[in-house]
């Protein structure tokens, strides 16, 4: 049986193929960690293992914050327009000015205006869902038929931590008609929250101390890792938040993903978080598979998380 991976990204300027990259390098990884486990039939390639899919949530809000990007322009060029009768110094100075307020026009409306877009209603958040759902049925084609659920890893990143979250709250955990398709034919195996920013989202529900209804994994080894580097301003720890997250969140694990101000967008570039996700996911199919038994199962998995606690930092 082969593994689905669904990966959701976070805030930005993000372009449909913003996936393509990190799902190769995932690929490769995967097959890597999957070969090191010294199988006595290791898979031939990739397409053995897993089936690999991204959500692009990004374009939901690209024509309003174009537009308001715009409004911006347009208002500050006109503000800072006629400088003829200024000298020199007091021109470069406008004109850096400008540019500046331009630059943190784009800021404001693809980055803030992501989070802003993403809570506005139920229907902003039904068509970020669309997405999500596109890749359960790219799924569904590509995993092998079989009487079991399929078990699929998340991979989310920033604000599509906290996208996943929603979605695997509303379609796995309550009780609605529309939990029925899914959770009949998919369990969730694994997530992976990278650069979370979910801890801070709890403030909409009161605090930590009320933010108790966090989401878990189904299948019975399944883990919630919570990847962060301190120099992400955006990442949290998730487990401290109280004792419900502290059972569902299996480790906040901090990887060194760069310096402070770049760490949020290097993760899947610099740190060990690609490794992290391969080895869990490797170990999983060869489980599944019943490449190993159940005592050389159970090993696997205690070194795994021994690593990710002790070695991945």
């Amino acid at each position: 049986m082969k593994l689905g991976v669904i990966l959701i990204h976070g805030i930005g300027n993000e372009s449909p193929n913003w996936a393509d990259e990190k799902i190769q390098k995932l690929k490769e990884k995967i097959l890597e960690e999957t070969k090191a486990l010294s199988l006595q039939r290791p898979p031939a390639s990739i397409d053995d293992i897993a089936c690999i899919a991204s959500a692009f949530w990004k374009d939901v809000f690209k024509d309003s914050q174009t537009e308001l990007q715009n409004l911006l322009d347009e208002y500050y060029e006109s503000k800072i327009k006629n400088t003829s009768n200024l000298g020199f110094w007091s021109r470069v100075w406008l004109f850096a000015t400008r540019e500046f307020r331009k630059l943190q026009n784009r800021v404001i409306s693809w980055f803030v205006g992501d989070i802003i877009g993403y809570m506005s209603g139920a229907m902003a958040k039904e068509r970020v869902y669309e997405d999500i759902k596109k890749c359960f049925v790219e799924l569904r084609r590509c995993l092998e038929s079989s009487n079991d659920k399929a078990q699929v890893t998340f991979v989310t990143h920033s604000l599509g931590t906290v996208i996943g979250s929603d979605f695997i709250y509303d379609y796995f955990m309550k009780n609605s008609k529309k939990d029925v398709d899914l959770s009949d034919h998919f369990l969730i195996s694994n997530i992976f929250t990278i650069g979370s920013p979910i801890a801070l989202f709890s403030l909409k529900f009161g605090g930590p101390g009320a933010f108790r209804k966090p989401i878990h994994v189904q299948a019975q080894r399944g883990r919630w890792l919570n990847i962060l580097d301190l120099d992400d301003p955006v990442a949290m720890p998730l487990a401290i938040l109280n004792e419900e997250y502290k059972k569902a969140v299996w480790a906040d694990i901090q990887v060194d993903a760069g310096k402070y101000g770049v760490a949020h967008t290097e993760y899947f570039n610099k740190s060990d978080t690609m490794t992290i996700i391969a080895k869990k996911i490797a170990i999983d199919w060869a489980v599944l598979n019943k490449h190993k038994d159940e005592t050389a199962a159970n090993a696997l998995y205690e070194k795994f998380d021994h690593w990710v606690q002790e070695e991945a930092k």
